[in-house]
């Protein structure tokens, strides 16, 4: 009788860890493509990152878990093998139904809530996670080596290079190069690739005639039919759709319906062709203050028709500032009339770095940034903003920012959110004058404003569409007035980028459209996870907290990685690449190294970590407090957080392969324990330091109370008996 060769190939490299490995770099596509795309459908904020990232980590350890069933088989290596070829196409269904499926189980046009947004997460991650947790835990008992404490580390190594290799392909190659729908073919394809070498290998003729009939079968739907316009098309029924493409900071649609065109970025409406009232708010209430104004600086949206309406004043140059390049490539194609002029200067660049390297003074500066429901729009209603926006402004210069919409009637979240932007802009500006339009319109400015609008317009010859005297005169009525100037009356903290009230104030209302409440789901999170606290080993333990700490400290670093250098999505893969370069290190020295690691090496690592998170926020104000921000500022900050990443994960990445070698029983139980313990508290960390703790105690607060609990861990695994 033939028997199948050991799991190995040319080389003698273990099958087991090029699966492992492609395991790794097809979760690391899948992730990030998912992560945009639910940001996209369901116009969310970091809450709902947060939820996308900590429902994959948490199926993802429960697979891990259920795993422990996989490996009872007489023949594991090939359960594994025909589970890889099955994960291979489950994302492109899975991204199809996303998109699709959302105005077929909820109400076309409204908004979804938190609770619907969770559910639909965890039915549309269920199948994927718990495959490829599953398949994690395979993968340690189906190596040919009977060393199962190396085991588990190798393959934690090789699931974190994989990591790395997709990573670096998704922001280098990938992701401004293919659709979302490409991105997951290419992983589709190497994915079934290794299982087909896997199976050659093995000669299992069987599964190497499923894995070409998948791959053909795959190749012929990618051919044949176009899944990112049909599924875009279903997205915006009754719409044509004029344009559709992803950049570095998002997935851009333009629809076009009674001839109107929309931009929709990530889900957000940018602006419209026919929004003339907006567009002459946003320029006039701010331009009549200063009408000689002879350089004037828009941060977003130029391209709509804001930076051809300040021309109106006969200003000498309008600049206008847009991160995203493509959202200018589109604009020139659509709106080429609105650019048309010499005297505009479109610039892609992120508005705070631009304003942070700016040599040239403005006389009024308007900010078209869209409400703070996200941090990495917070960062423009921050004290560290204004403050580099006075930097930039003409002595008596004015700024204008909007926020809200006031129908008459100002509710509590409404008189919070508006309290906290006064007493911030007033902690920088002189004046600051409120305007209750279609949005609530700031200006502020170290020199005298009016209110007497319509007058300084018609002084200059000012003859606007829709924002004529009379309904000047309408939104600046005395009851009005008096009705934001009470809310603004009451005390309020200051929004800073340290410390995001104000997003936290718009995902409460958020929140609130929807009766849920913040407080009961972390009391229920609480509540389901104590009493699998309360029966874990302390080395398991250790694990948790430590999957917590890097979970929750990775979101602190994205979040503030965005307030410093502009767009979350522009970086992301290359952030997290760095982060699974850190684990593979961290892992493949306590593998080679470290011959018998114990108990005193976990704890010390955990009080590693437990330092870095109180050192983090001191590096991080550093940063922050840079002046002035050169290009070579630019790329040592850049260097900084790459460092910090990486530091983090290198100690993140040596504390589990020594915990589950400490900790070890057989190889299967004590695989599915560390991964199931890991995904877990990551889970817990990325939800609850996302939605929560960040927004409403502020980074340096978080990072305290993450440095408290690896501590407790630390001394739980020196002082505990039992793993």
């Amino acid at each position: 009788m033939m028997l199948n060769p050991k799991p190995r190939v040319a080389g003698g490299f273990p099958l087991t860890s090029i699966i492992a490995g492609t395991l790794g770099a097809s979760a690391i596509l899948t992730q990030l493509v998912f992560m945009r795309e639910f940001l996209s459908v369901f116009s969310g904020n970091e809450i709902i990152f947060g939820i996308t990232l900590g429902i994959w980590l948490l199926l993802t350890g429960i697979g891990t878990s259920i795993g422990r069933v996989g490996t009872e088989f007489k023949e594991p290596m090939t359960l594994l093998i025909s589970g890889l070829m099955v994960l291979s196409f489950i994302p492109v269904i899975s991204i199809f139904l996303l998109r699709t499926i959302r105005d077929v189980v909820f109400i076309r046009g409204a908004a979804v809530g938190l609770t619907e947004a969770i559910l639909s997460c965890t039915v549309l991650l269920l199948p994927y996670c718990l495959l490829s947790g599953g398949l994690l835990t395979i993968s340690c008992s189906a190596s040919s080596s009977n060393d199962g404490p190396r085991n588990i580390g190798w393959v934690y190594f090789s699931d974190n290079v994989g990591s790395i290799i997709g990573g670096f392909f998704f922001t280098f190659v990938l992701v401004t190069s293919f659709s979302h729908f490409g991105i997951l073919y290419a992983q589709s394809f190497a994915t079934l690739a290794v299982a087909g070498i896997a199976s050659w290998h093995r000669r299992q003729k069987l599964l190497v005639f499923m894995a070409g009939l998948i791959l053909a079968a795959l190749i012929g739907i990618a051919t044949l039919t176009d899944m990112d316009s049909i599924s875009t098309g279903m997205q915006y029924p009754g719409q044509t759709i004029a344009f559709a493409g992803n950049s570095a900071y998002g997935r851009l649609i333009v629809t076009e319906l009674d001839g109107q065109l929309n931009f929709i970025e990530n889900g957000i409406p940018l602006f419209a062709s026919s929004n003339i009232q907006e567009i002459e708010e946003s320029v006039h209430y701010a331009m009549a203050q200063r009408p000689s104004a002879g350089r004037v600086l828009i941060l977003a949206g130029g391209v709509s028709g804001t930076a051809r309406e300040v021309l109106k004043y006969g200003t000498g140059e309008v600049a206008s500032v847009e991160i995203d390049p493509l959202v200018l490539k589109v604009g020139r194609k659509f709106f080429r009339n609105n650019v048309l002029d010499p005297r505009i200067r479109l610039i892609q660049m992120d508005g705070r770095m631009y304003l942070k390297q700016a040599k040239d003074s403005y006389d009024v500066i308007i900010s078209e940034v869209p409400d703070p429901t996200t941090c990495q729009l917070n960062r423009y209603f921050t004290i560290e903003f204004f403050q580099e926006v006075k930097r930039a402004l003409m002595p008596g210069g004015v700024l204008s920012i909007s926020m809200g919409h006031y129908e008459n009637y100002v509710n509590p979240e409404l008189s919070r959110s508006i309290a906290a932007l006064h007493h911030t802009l007033a902690a920088v500006f002189k004046n600051v004058m409120m305007i209750p339009g279609g949005k609530i319109y700031f200006l502020a400015s170290d020199g005298e404003m009016t209110k007497d609008i319509s007058t300084r317009l018609a002084e200059h010859l000012i003859s606007p569409v829709s924002i004529r005297r009379d309904y000047i005169q309408e939104v600046m009525r005395p009851d009005r007035l008096l009705d934001i100037n009470r809310a603004i009356a009451e005390k309020a903290p200051l929004n800073t980028d340290f410390y995001p009230i104000l997003y936290y104030y718009r995902l409460i209302f958020w929140m609130n459209q929807f009766d849920v409440q913040l407080g009961f789901l972390l009391a229920l999170l609480i509540a389901l996870t104590t009493p699998y606290l309360l029966k874990m080993r302390a080395i398991a333990f250790a694990i948790f907290v430590s999957g917590f700490a890097a979970s929750a400290l990775e979101i602190v670093l994205l979040i503030f990685f965005q307030v410093l250098f502009g767009s979350l999505y522009q970086q992301i893969g290359l952030i997290m690449t760095v982060f699974m370069t850190g684990l593979a290190i961290g892992s493949f020295v306590v593998n080679r190294l470290v011959q018998l690691p114990g108990r005193r090496h976990v704890a010390v690592l955990a009080f590693c970590i437990a330092l870095f998170a109180l050192i983090l926020p001191i590096v991080l104000k550093w940063l922050s407090h840079i002046q002035p921000w050169t290009t070579s500022i630019t790329i040592l900050g850049q260097a900084v957080f790459a460092f910090l990443t990486l530091l983090l994960a290198l100690l993140v990445g040596m504390q589990f392969p020594a915990a589950a070698r400490t900790g070890f029983e057989t190889t299967a139980r004590t695989a599915a324990r560390m991964y199931t313990a890991d995904f877990i508290g990551a889970f817990l960390g990325a939800s609850i330091f996302s939605s929560f703790v960040i927004p409403r105690c502020g980074v340096t607060t978080a990072c305290l109370v993450i440095a408290g609990m690896i501590i407790v861990s630390g001394f739980v695994v020196g002082f505990k008996r039992g793993v």
